[in-house]
């Protein structure tokens, strides 16, 4: 009942605002068309004595036109600031007041509202030294997030650092970058992640789950639906599955 009632006082806080925003966009576009009118009178005014008067006794006249034109553009003006609009296309993030002139005759150098653009956000992982050879740009790697067990994206390195940093350990890492160019919309800002790289790629191979691969005495073996050991040669594998070279056929049944 709490939320729900949180929930009524916003929409109708809302609707207050945006009923005020109207009534001051109308206000401000009245202003506009008055100061545009004032010049077409000053202006009527001035042809119909041009011709019946001195330039000096047309003076007023051109004063009057001159004067309605700087209102005509401090209402344009204002009629545009009545609009917060920002000069890229991103996400609001976070507002900072309710009424844009409180804060900025208060504390101006604070910022009304901060805007963020979700497509420039990129993941960094630091690498050590030795295998650091192994990254190159625009490799392909995977990324899977903490808090989003069934989100897993495959984008590209973007970028590679040269300068090397040192950890309290003396290890030697490099930062490496991936830039997003499209993401879930569930991704956030400092989201917890991990990063597979892709180092090898294998098409049309036998895989099996990597947790049915045993080892014993230096071999990799798995255990069969008879229950008996058969010696397998791996290769690659991922962190899902493990792929075999020898002594295991598609159609095999494996125990685990």
């Amino acid at each position: 009942i709490s939320a729900k009632s949180t929930i009524d006082n916003l929409e109708q806080k809302y609707i207050l605002e945006q009923n005020n925003y109207e009534s001051v966009k109308i206000k401000l576009d009245n202003n506009v068309k008055l100061s545009q009118s004032q010049i077409d009178i000053s202006q009527a005014n001035l042809d119909l004595r041009r011709s019946n008067f001195s330039e000096k006794e047309l003076e007023p006249f051109n004063i009057a036109i001159e004067n309605a034109k700087k209102w005509l553009e401090e209402a344009q003006k204002r009629l545009e600031d009545a609009s917060l609009k920002s000069p890229i296309d991103w996400i609001v993030w976070k507002l900072s007041a309710t009424k844009i002139w409180t804060i900025i005759n208060q504390i101006p150098e604070n910022p009304f509202v901060t805007i963020i653009n979700k497509n420039s956000l990129y993941v960094e992982a630091n690498i050590e030294e030795g295998d650091i050879p192994n990254i190159k740009l625009n490799q392909a790697v995977r990324i899977g997030f903490n808090s989003l067990e069934n989100v897993m994206l495959t984008w590209a390195v973007s970028f590679i650092w040269d300068k090397s940093s040192v950890d309290q350990n003396w290890i030697v890492t490099y930062k490496v970058e991936v830039l997003f160019d499209k993401l879930d919309p569930q991704v956030k800002e400092w989201f917890t992640s991990q990063i597979y790289f892709i180092l090898e790629t294998h098409k049309d191979t036998l895989s099996v789950p990597i947790e049915t691969v045993k080892e014993e005495n230096w071999k990799s073996y798995v255990i069969l639906k008879n229950w008996k050991k058969q010696v397998v040669q791996t290769w690659i594998n991922d962190t899902d599955y493990v792929e075999i070279l020898n002594w295991l056929s598609e159609g095999d049944i494996i125990n685990y």
